[in-house]
This record gives structure tokens, C-alpha cells and sequence, in this order.
């Protein structure tokens, strides 16, 4: 029997707390820069252009998915079972594959790269978990610098560039990747975050 790895990553909010942006494919520079936003989930976003969200103090939760998967109020997206340990679900390897299942993650036809510019979530003193799609990642300098409480990055991909040092300032991060993300894990392990890779 394989080892369990476990991790936490808030819920999935429900939808009249989140920014639900389904249909806008660019997320403009300074869009939503220090709003009060504090929940977004996307579905066609390719591109968060520089600053987007630098300095949204009360975000917390940024995922990609499905639109059937979003819209369901207080379900679980990308690894996260039901089981909710003071809002926080567990995420285990062995429930990985039942999730997507259901989910229907594995169904999106479009795999454009994901881009993360400069400075996109800069700031973001309460930024906790970001999901991002399968899709390739392309993650810039300093998009998520000094996100102090940014725990959780899943980036299920497989195929990850990250340029200079997009997590600067973030202390106590865990990276959830895809087994074979050569780069992505040395990068990990060079500024000593947790990784957990799956499937």
C-alpha cells in the first residue's frame, strides 16, 4: 500500500462570494488592482496581464474549471475530497483520479497556456490556494511576491516555466504538480517548498 499524502486546501467558496469570470479569455493589467474582491474562479482565462490583482488584500481563493464544476455551491474542485476539516479539505493521491472523474477535469479541449504576468498577484496579503488548469503555465516575476499566506499551488500541467522568482516572500508554500515536472520540482526544491506530485 502507497504512502498517503495529505495537504490542506480551503473549499471551493460558494458562488455569490466569488468573481466568477467565464467567459473573459485576458484578465486586463490593474483590472481588479486593490479591490476588495475576495474569490475568483475562471474558466476560459489565458492570460492575467501585469498587476491584475497586485494588492487585493482580501483575496483568498483563485482556481480554474469547468464551468459545471464552478457553479455547483460548496463542491470541491482539483484533488479535494468532501471530507471538510474546519473548512479545509484533504487531499489525498488515492482520491486524485476519483476527483477529476467527477469533475469532469479532464474534458476541456482547450489547452492554450496559461500566462501569469509580472506582479499579477502581487501583494495579495491573504491569498491562500491557487488551482490552475491542466494547461501549460507560464508563471512571470514576482506574480505571486510577498503572498505571505499562500500555502497551496496546484498546477496539474505537467509542463511548468516559471521565470526568475514568482513566489518571492511566500514562506510556508506546498506545489501540487504533475509527476514528470522536471523544472518545476527544482524549482521547488531550490527555495525549499513542499511537493507533492501526482498522477
Amino acid at each position: 500500500m502507497s504512502e498517503t499524502l495529505v495537504h490542506y486546501i480551503c473549499r471551493l467558496p460558494k458562488e455569490d462570494e466569488c468573481i466568477i469570470l467565464g467567459t473573459q479569455s485576458v484578465i486586463a493589467k490593474e483590472a481588479f488592482k486593490n479591490s476588495t474582491v475576495e474569490n475568483i474562479l475562471l474558466s476560459k482565462a489565458r492570460v492575467i496581464e501585469q498587476s491584475a490583482f497586485e494588492n487585493c488584500k482580501e483575496i483568498k481563493f483563485v482556481a480554474w474549471g469547468e464551468d459545471n464544476a464552478l457553479k455547483k455551491e460548496s463542491q470541491v474542485i482539483f484533488g479535494m475530497n468532501e471530507s471538510f476539516i474546519s473548512g479545509f479539505a484533504a487531499i489525498t493521491v488515492e482520491s486524485w483520479e476519483e476527483i477529476k472523474k467527477e469533475k469532469n477535469l479532464e474534458k476541456s479541449s482547450d489547452r492554450t497556456p496559461v500566462l501569469i504576468q509580472n506582479s499579477a498577484f502581487k501583494g495579495c496579503d491573504k491569498l491562500e490556494t491557487v488551482i490552475f488548469p491542466k494547461n501549460k503555465c507560464i508563471i512571470e516575476k514576482d506574480a505571486f511576491a510577498n503572498c505571505k499566506a499562500l500555502r497551496t499551488v496546484v498546477l496539474p500541467g505537467g509542463t511548468t516555466e516559471i521565470y526568475d522568482d514568482p513566489f518571492i516572500g511566500c514562506k510556508d508554500l506546498t506545489i501540487v504538480c504533475k509527476k514528470g515536472d522536471n523544472k518545476l520540482c527544482a524549482f521547488a526544491r531550490a527555495h525549499n517548498f513542499r511537493i507533492i506530485e501526482i498522477d
